[in-house]
């Protein structure tokens, strides 16, 4: 079924990007960065992503309709807070 491919690739998305952030902190720690006129370019792209509801990102459609979906979302709906919790925030500082 394509909805677990989707589930898988999901959960392998979440595992790389948990690497990616471990070794990005490697890399500060040992003084190996991006460059920062890279960064300054970078941030507004990703500041166009944050604080938006995941209902309407791009992405959501595929996850609306999945066939027992909608019972789940109504309970998230009334209380998000006992079904997910946020990660905190990385943060970038300006340390030159």
């Amino acid at each position: 079924m394509d909805y677990d491919k989707a589930l898988i690739r999901a959960d392998n998305y979440a595992r790389w990007t948990d690497a990616v952030i471990r070794r990005l902190r490697e890399g500060v720690a040992a003084g190996v960065v991006l460059p920062r006129i890279v960064v300054e370019r970078m941030l507004p792209q990703l500041q166009a992503h944050l604080g938006i509801e995941p209902e309407r990102t791009q992405f959501w459609h595929p996850v609306a309709t999945l066939p027992a979906l909608h019972e789940f979302l109504a309970h998230v709906r009334e209380d998000p807070e006992q079904h997910f919790t946020r990660p905190e925030p990385v943060c970038v500082t300006n340390s030159m």
